[in-house]
């Protein structure tokens, strides 16, 4: 399996193929190098667990934040816009690898976890559909 640092390293790979090749379980050292700004921001504000989830289905989708210090206590923590969107960006782009069409008829929700201190991710997803049980009767 490929480090995320050699993932890295091949540039010439557009960034889709790249991606792909993330398992669900990424290795320590990556997100904190793709998000190394809200990495800072987040250590700054003691915070050592954060907790994205997303909800979609068709054409919406809703992204939650969620924040926890070191004695586990859960921090109100605005992020400043541009923090927000950039991860919210990269974290997208995780999911829709994949996940092509995550959000597509029913949908899906899940979560990532990223361990901010051992900067570890968990990705979680769970694929949302309608299942029908029929039945038909003919006269009495």
């Amino acid at each position: 399996m490929n480090t995320m640092a050699e993932l890295i390293r091949e540039l010439p790979t557009p960034i889709e193929e790249r991606l792909d090749a993330i398992p669900a379980e990424v290795p320590e050292g990556s997100i904190a190098a793709h998000l190394p700004d809200l990495a800072r921001f987040l250590e700054a504000a003691a915070v050592c667990y954060a907790k994205v989830s997303y909800d979609g289905s068709g054409s919406s989708e809703e992204w939650r934040w969620k924040f926890v210090d070191a004695p586990q206590r859960v921090v109100a923590l605005d992020l400043p816009s541009a923090l927000k969107e950039g991860a919210e960006r990269f974290f997208r782009e995780v999911l829709e690898a994949r996940y092509p069409n995550w959000s597509a008829e029913q949908g899906g929700c899940g979560e990532f976890r990223w361990d901010i201190l051992c900067d570890h991710l968990t990705h979680v997803h769970h694929h949302r559909y309608i299942d029908f049980e029929s039945t038909c009767h003919r006269g009495l």
